[in-house]
């Protein structure tokens, strides 16, 4: 388990730190630099990445650019575009609906796992995430909020799956979360978050500490569904046409 409470074991790519390491070499520099801006919506979706200009932003070479964006692919944030370079993946309600299916098929697994074999060690550590996940809902009106709410959102989901044992689960867990994030850094307003997603997060956490696995896994699949919902309401705010069979799609989700 590293010091943000998460196992990297390994036999796998291991999970993201919550406060990473410095990078050891310039195509790590780049690699993180530019995943951070494609999440937060910095890049915007279907941006090119021309090599010179990508240079030019982050002041790095060629090489380890190349590199960088070699994984970037691998990840999922971004697409080769023939012989011309790579782009930012797009964003479309399609793509939306099978990420909250892969987060239902993948994290209501992997938290039952984690109930059953998490121990006292791992109990305190999701009780101090909820707890710096409480405060940070309390800074709604500050400039940084949205990206301190992601931080500690991401660091109590992934310490509730933490205790499953399996590393290569928890790497495709934090990808599939990266693109879940996206989407939210994208369409949503911080602000306008309804108050029953923020008090999801308590509930879950209450059933999980009676170590109820069947209604902690119902309510971690309602506040997915619920979460996917609330992101293709705020693409339809934001005028992204949605066919209505996605939206249904997403609806029967819960069902």
């Amino acid at each position: 388990m590293d010091e943000s409470g998460f196992h990297n074991g390994s036999w796998s790519p291991g999970v993201r730190s919550i406060t990473p390491a410095p990078p050891k070499t310039l195509s790590e520099e780049a690699y993180e630099l530019i995943r951070a801006d494609v999440i937060a919506g910095r890049l915007a979706p279907g941006e090119r990445l021309a090599n010179a200009a990508i240079k030019r932003r982050y002041s790095i070479g060629g090489s380890p650019m190349r590199e960088a964006l070699t994984r970037l692919a691998a990840d999922g944030l971004i697409v080769g575009v023939g012989q011309r370079g790579f782009r930012v993946v797009s964003a479309t309600p399609g793509e939306l609906a099978d990420i909250g299916r892969v987060r239902l098929h993948l994290e209501l697994h992997v938290l039952a796992e984690s109930i059953r074999k998490g121990g006292v060690d791992w109990e305190a550590e999701i009780v101090s995430r909820y707890h710096r996940l409480t405060r940070a809902m309390e800074e709604r009106k500050t400039a940084a909020y949205a990206d301190n709410w992601e931080r500690e959102h991401r660091a109590f989901h992934f310490a509730i799956l933490s205790a499953c044992g399996s590393p290569w689960l928890l790497h495709f867990c934090d990808r599939i979360y990266d693109q879940t994030e996206r989407y939210r850094r994208l369409f949503t307003k911080y602000s306008d978050i309804p108050p029953c997603l923020v008090e999801a997060h308590g509930e879950i956490l209450e059933t999980i500490l009676r170590r109820d696995v069947k209604k902690s896994v119902a309510l971690m699949k309602q506040h997915i569904v619920t979460a996917t919902q609330q992101t293709l309401n705020d693409m339809l705010k934001a005028g992204v046409p949605v066919d209505p069979s996605i939206k249904k799609a997403i609806d029967k989700m819960g069902g």
